[in-house]
């Protein structure tokens, strides 16, 4: 899950900066594991609802997050995420991938004797796989990491993308000349203190280009799509305002600058996903603290082509996973709510074309549950990952559901205790870590 935008304005002042006058590109072997469980992955499976409807935990006994979820070409899923589980580091990325009913088919750990972690993937057009995040095994600070796989999640090749300081790779798609596009941000080059890092690759990882957007002190890019004129979309965070603002950035097929937008009000706002919309426009999820905006909550902005706002709401809840494009034409997104006199829960909100709420659905265990990413599936229903700490060892594995097309599954409401509280601080405290540091 991406607790990113809000927090990246009040921590970030405490990471490196530097210019470093040359990009270095290097393809690294990383170790690559099978995960050696404990105790059988998806040991806590729920409760089936309905043919269509599932829930499935996956984890051991240390931290495991969600990040990302895809339907596959066979009508199954890929998980994409980071365990501390298993794997041969402190932490190390992890691929499951489930059958659509939600049944492990296989699960892989990629990494060295240092830390990795894997933020966003997606099923490639030689149905393998790519996923990206960061390694830092073997070097001193985190450099931007691409990992490709077969369909059975064996490595095909790595690369590593970075200068003297800190590169983290938070967004990848496959382009559509076969290479990749990827998104992050950058400590070691570009003239602000952390710069948005865009960097094109062949198919085979080899670098082609890459582009540093600087702003004023710190700004990161958290997600990217390429567009229907082959250019690229990105959203992110800058705080180049002094506080922070959400921001989209428009580039041509060589990354060059179209242009850009910022949205915020008085107070920290932020955007972690962006989509383009059928009339070539662009929806947007983040989060806002400003009043203006309705204070706390996620915020979702629709634009034009060219980024001028054309409406925006705000939904409550916290606005940190990703927004997705519906077969209707509308938006649907995950993230997770949370009230003192309950447990924190996993939310989906379906929206129309013209930003009207069309349902809202709170899912989960009896416990604090997070949602990261979202995708509608083949028969018209949504899959949904994110993180819970059901399992009682005060640490969280990654949580899957599967709904139907108005977002039914397993809703539980929980009653609150004293450590439901304080272990979701603690999460939005340990992501942050995960994230920034």
């Amino acid at each position: 899950m991406k607790k990113k935008m809000i927090t990246i304005c009040v921590f970030v002042s405490i990471t490196g900066i530097a210019i470093m006058p040359a990009l270095t590109v290097e393809s690294q072997k990383i170790e690559e594991k099978t995960g050696q469980y404990k105790t059988p992955i998806g040991k806590r499976n729920t409760i089936l609802s309905d043919e269509t409807t599932w829930m499935k935990i996956f984890g051991g006994y240390e931290y495991e997050y969600g990040d990302a979820v895809q339907q596959t070409t066979d009508g199954g899923y890929i998980i994409i995420g980071t365990t501390s589980s298993y794997g041969s580091g402190p932490r190390a990325a992890w691929l499951i991938k489930i059958d659509k009913d939600g049944n492990e088919e296989w699960n892989k750990t990629y990494g060295g004797p240092g830390a990795e972690a894997a933020y966003d993937g997606q099923q490639t057009s030689d149905n393998g796989y790519i996923i990206v995040g960061f390694t830092d095994s073997y070097i001193e600070n985190p450099d931007v990491w691409l990992v490709k796989t077969d369909v059975h999640g064996n490595v095909e090749w790595t690369k590593r993308y970075g200068g003297y300081f800190t590169e983290v790779g938070m967004g990848v798609r496959q382009t559509n000349d076969g290479g990749y596009i990827i998104v992050g941000r950058t400590n070691s080059f570009g003239s602000g203190d952390e710069n948005i890092w865009l960097l094109k690759t062949d198919k085979d990882g080899n670098e082609l280009w890459n582009k540093t957007f600087d702003e004023e002190g710190f700004a990161s890019g958290f997600s990217i799509e390429q567009t229907s004129d082959d250019g690229y979309i990105i959203a992110g965070t800058t705080d180049s305002n002094m506080m922070c603002d959400a921001i989209l950035i428009k580039t041509d097929i060589y990354g060059n600058e179209e242009w850009h937008k910022t949205y915020g009000g008085s107070a920290e706002d932020g955007a972690c996903s962006v989509q383009q919309t059928s009339d070539d426009g662009y929806i947007v999820l983040g989060s806002t603290l400003s009043l203006e905006f309705g204070g706390f909550g996620a915020w979702l902005i629709k634009t034009d082509n060219e980024g001028n706002e054309l409406w925006n709401k705000t939904f409550g809840g916290d606005g940190l996973g990703t927004v997705q494009l519906t077969n209707d034409e509308g938006f649907v997104f995950t993230d997770s709510v949370n009230s003192l006199l309950s447990q924190r829960q996993l939310r989906i909100v379906k929206i129309s074309q013209n930003g009207r709420t069309q349902w809202i659905r709170e899912l989960g265990t009896k416990s604090n549950d997070w949602g990261s990413s979202i995708q509608q599936t083949n028969d018209g229903g949504y899959i949904v990952v994110g993180e819970t700490d059901v399992n009682g060892y005060g640490v969280t594995d990654i949580l899957v559901i599967k709904t139907d097309k108005n977002g039914r599954s397993t809703v539980i409401v929980n009653d609150i205790n004293e450590f439901s509280i304080r272990f979701f601080f603690q999460h939005i405290f340990l992501r942050f870590l995960d994230k920034f540091l």
